[in-house]
């Protein structure tokens, strides 16, 4: 806001604190020197807008301020009823003193379930990520990960800043389309997978050279993108690091969608995180806690990251709270994942019927979809009246049209890809509903 007699600029913070006017602090009881004028002006404009905004309704598209469905992520949960009664009911202390029996609590049943020794509870799975991979990494030592690992590519270039060292990042390769845990695409598939393997790796692992960062650790993520890696791989990457003839290689695995995979597989998180010397898990995606991750591995190790825990101001107090959500989210939702995961091979069928391309294997929650894919593959996909043309719209302009109907999606990397992501607070009704809306969307286009 501004005033008409000068054009200075009015900021306007928290009322009962402060008004900035012209580089002059004052407090909110002097308001009074604002001039009557001024009010008066805004009050007129603002009676103003609001008849333009009657007179003009039946221009304006409807906009639904709430939120019926958001896609974007599966973080974007709020806690459920039985949640919060979760948490106001959890006994608390302070963590850093480490009496918070509910963070003990946590701690304890994630360790059994892993069957690793200690746990940590942290804030997210971005510092558990960077705590296990601290407690390894020397400086002027490598980590090898691949190309598109969150580690990589979502952590704000995390280890060159806490471990002072290199990240080398590996392109994975593409495997075979396997269906061996279950609920195959009904159509052919357009989409695939791809995976560290040993055969990537080896070359690139940097050695007892003084020309060169050492490796001395491998991090793997499970799942990617939604993608379930194999355990077999798994295995194999584990037997190579463990018998490289330089040296033993730290294995670290970002499991923060691994509960996922778990659900979907039928294998035990204990065998997965059997091949691995330190995994995160986080609590706050699929699982739909507000906050946390945990950090699994050996009592040494995990008692050096809880003191690189307070070092990176990750200290907290009565995370009991917290704790009581991870937990009651570990047994109520974590059961239910399958059924994000049929939504999302249900979702993924119907947008193929429409003409998307589907870009990778919908083993779990995640679809990525984009209107456009390799000629060959288009080719394949339905006989629908929309598949020719589905090419030609803009996800941005689809994104507008479903968000005024309070249904929330992401572009991706470019106009042409999204990543829609199921979780418990999306239910069929809405799937059909965002999938009537892109009906609606291409009728208007006339396509």
């Amino acid at each position: 806001v501004s005033t008409q007699s000068t054009g200075s600029p009015l900021f306007f913070f928290d009322p009962r604190v402060l008004i900035r006017n012209n580089n002059t602090m004052t407090s909110f009881l002097t308001r009074s020197i604002l001039s009557t004028s001024l009010s008066s002006r805004i009050t007129n404009s603002s009676c103003q807008h609001a008849l333009f905004l009657k007179k003009n309704s039946s221009q304006r598209p409807s906009f639904s301020s709430k939120v019926v469905a958001d896609f974007r992520s599966d973080t974007v949960t709020q806690p459920t009823p039985g949640m919060w009664d979760a948490m106001r009911a959890s006994p608390l202390g302070d963590d850093v003193f480490g009496d918070d029996p509910t963070v003990h609590k946590i701690e304890r049943f994630v360790a059994e379930l892993t069957k690793k020794p200690a746990a940590l509870f942290c804030v997210t799975a971005t510092m558990a990520n960077q705590l296990g991979l601290k407690c390894v990494l020397q400086s002027g030592t490598s980590v090898l990960c691949s190309s598109d690992a969150h580690i990589n590519t979502s952590e704000t270039g995390g280890v060159a800043h806490h471990s002072s060292a290199h990240i080398i990042p590996v392109s994975p390769v593409p495997v075979e389309w396997r269906e061996a845990w279950g609920s195959p695409l009904e159509l052919e598939p357009t989409g695939g997978r791809a995976e560290l393997t040993v055969e990537c790796l080896a070359p690139q692992l940097k050695g007892p050279n003084v020309h060169y960062p050492m490796t001395t650790a491998i991090a793997l993520e499970n799942t990617v993108g939604g993608v379930i890696q194999s355990l077999d791989n798994l295995k194999k990457i584990h037997t190579y690091a463990k018998n490289n003839p330089f040296r033993k290689l730290h294995m670290h695995l970002d499991g923060a969608r691994l509960w996922n995979a778990t659900v979907e597989t039928g294998i035990p998180m204990s065998e997965y995180c059997k091949y691995v010397d330190t995994v995160s898990l986080c609590l706050s995606k699929g699982l739909g806690a507000p906050v946390g991750a945990l950090l699994v591995g050996e009592h040494e190790l995990i008692q050096r990251a809880r003191h690189f825990r307070k070092m990176f101001g990750g200290g907290w107090r009565q995370a009991g709270l917290l704790a009581g959500a991870g937990l009651y989210a570990m047994e109520h939702h974590w059961p239910q994942m399958k059924e994000d995961h049929r939504r999302a091979r249900h979702l993924a069928k119907e947008l193929q019927k429409l003409g998307f391309y589907i870009e990778k294997k919908v083993d779990t929650n995640m679809v990525w979809a984009s209107t456009r894919g390799p000629q060959q593959q288009q080719q394949q996909q339905s006989s629908s009246k929309y598949e020719s043309r589905v090419s030609t719209i803009s996800l941005s302009e689809l994104s507008s049209f479903v968000r005024t109907h309070g249904i929330i999606f992401d572009i991706w990397s470019s106009d042409e890809q999204t990543r829609l992501v199921l979780h418990h607070e999306i239910t069929d009704v809405h799937i059909q509903q965002f999938l009537d809306l892109i009906k609606l969307f291409l009728q208007q286009k006339h396509l």
